[in-house]
């Protein structure tokens, strides 16, 4: 199925504005406009096209555990959740090889995290093209010969880390207690400090931490985390530093990446007393993992199409002639995201 995309609304981020024009998309990828037939067309004179949204790291899984024990239920429920709140791109925390492999029958591109380095590789060796694997750290739980050898596996196989060391005080004090030094140094010294650390939360953070933290990822979940009155990331630093930032996922309660966004942006203003300190564009970079948004030819068609006019609700429609998702999803009463994932 052949399919053109007329009049849509692209943002581009490096001119700070959308462009209003036709997408072609053919086979599940996106494909440029000369001598295109296309077998239908869509009026999308009213849609926004965005990148699709990414979670960096994810509890979502073991919530659902809690529920039921079924492998595939487990992977169909959180799939789903994230795909309605409009994610392409997920990284959950996974002890449970059953709940993996139901995750690689899935589409949605799925990263396993986990400390258990035998797991990861029965995992690897399922050589699923939609699931890929991490490796989990706990500075706390894990002995420094279990470290070394996790970061030894990470940069043999080229693996990102996962850590938590500044989810709170107690936290950090407990590394720092535990090693008599700081928890970033500690990380340091066990050869994890590079652009493939995961920090997954980031609430205690100081000057010093982030200038010392270099190319790692630093994940953010503002309005989980001032919910549940633990803080908030300190992301007028983190801005003014340009440190690499992504939202990670606690709980369904921390699904709506509209929200997140906006919590970031009302943190970070408000505590650097600063309008400009953060601009939208910088957050959607932040939700998406994506700088430059371009429906370049030959690149995977998938991205959000977001329309404020339309009134239909709960309407899902599978459009399996080009293997495409098709899913309205209700927001409050006054707005609706169309989500719209090719597979190729």
């Amino acid at each position: 199925m052949k399919i053109r995309l007329k009049n849509v609304k692209v943002y581009s981020s490096r001119q700070d504005r959308f462009e209003e024009r036709d997408v072609c998309v053919s086979g599940g990828v996106f494909v440029g406009e000369d001598n295109f037939q296309e077998d239908e067309i869509w009026d999308c004179k009213d849609e926004i096209m965005l990148p699709n949204f990414v979670s960096n790291y994810g509890l979502i899984a073991k919530e659902v555990e809690n529920e039921t024990s079924s492998p595939h239920e487990i992977a169909d429920r959180v799939t789903k959740h994230y795909f309605e709140h409009g994610y392409s791109k997920i990284v959950e925390e996974i002890n449970n090889f059953e709940v993996a492999k139901a995750f690689g029958e899935n589409w949605i591109e799925t990263q396993i995290v986990s400390g258990d380095l035998k797991l990861l590789e029965k995992i690897k060796k399922l050589n699923k093209r939609n699931l890929t694997v991490g490796v989990g750290v706990d500075l706390i739980l894990d002995t420094p010969e279990d470290i070394d050898e996790k970061v030894m596996y990470a940069h043999k196989n080229g693996l990102k880390i996962y850590s938590n060391f500044y989810e709170s005080l107690m936290r950090a004090g407990e590394i720092s207690t535990q090693y008599s030094k700081s928890p970033i140094e500690v990380a340091r010294d066990f050869g994890m400090l590079d652009e493939k650390l995961v920090s997954t939360n980031n609430v205690c953070l100081d000057k010093e931490d982030i200038i010392q933290m270099g190319d790692v990822l630093l994940t953010i979940a503002p309005k989980t985390n001032m919910f549940s009155a633990l803080g908030f990331e300190p992301l007028g630093l983190v801005k003014n530093y340009e440190k690499d930032v992504g939202f990670w996922t606690p709980n369904e309660f921390g699904l709506d990446m509209f929200e997140n966004m906006r919590a970031a942006l009302c943190v970070c203003r408000a505590s650097m007393n600063d309008e400009e300190i953060l601009r939208e564009k910088d957050v959607l970079c932040w939700a998406t993992g994506v700088r430059e948004f371009c429906p370049e030819n030959n690149k995977i068609a998938s991205f959000l199409l977001i329309n404020s006019k339309k009134s239909q609700k709960n309407m899902k429609i599978w459009l399996k002639e080009q293997k495409m998702f098709f899913w309205p999803y209700h927001r409050g009463g006054y707005f609706y995201i169309f989500v719209a994932m090719v597979k190729s």
